[in-house]
């Protein structure tokens, strides 16, 4: 992501391009087809990129030449690329420390469809929201119902609350 990407009056972020292996390493490209999208973003996570901006920019004016790309707005404390071996391991880390079960960083791809559609949003705002083409990609591979949910519909049945 680049501060570019980024629209804190408009409240939102631009999915416009992936970051993949390279034969040179890392680099930034195209989105795969039609997944490039526009992304809301809460007041509170609006406010926290712009604090996180602002110590980045302080950061970037302490080092002068010294800062690498001026463009990212995720990026180490010079301001190169992170590296994703780094971040999977802080985020493992933050998992057992808040206690839950460590996952990949990109399973919380899952975790925000089933969370969605949980709460009510429907499955083509999901899959939009996910960056998916097919509606089906979404509800197939990305939401995960939960005994509840099972538990929660068959109570909506007409006959469900009839005494037996």
């Amino acid at each position: 992501m680049w501060w570019d990407d980024f629209d804190a009056l408009a409240r939102t972020l631009q999915v416009r391009r992936a970051l993949t292996e390279g034969p040179d390493g890392p680099c930034f490209g195209p989105c795969k087809a039609l997944s490039s999208r526009v992304i809301p973003l809460s007041p509170a996570l609006v406010a926290r990129l712009q604090q996180h901006r602002r110590q980045q920019l302080e950061k970037r004016l302490e080092l002068g030449p010294r800062w690498v790309d001026d463009r990212l707005i995720f990026s180490t404390e010079i301001g190169s690329l992170l590296d994703r071996h780094n971040v999977a391991s802080r985020f493992r880390a933050r998992c057992r420390k808040a206690g839950v079960p460590a996952r990949r960083l990109y399973d919380l791809r899952h975790s925000v469809g089933t969370a969605l559609i949980a709460s009510g949003v429907d499955a083509k705002t999901t899959s939009e929201l996910l960056g998916h083409r097919n509606v089906l990609t979404t509800m197939v591979h990305y939401v995960h119902p939960r005994s509840e949910d099972h538990r929660r519909a068959v109570g909506k049945l007409p006959w469900a609350g009839a005494g037996a």
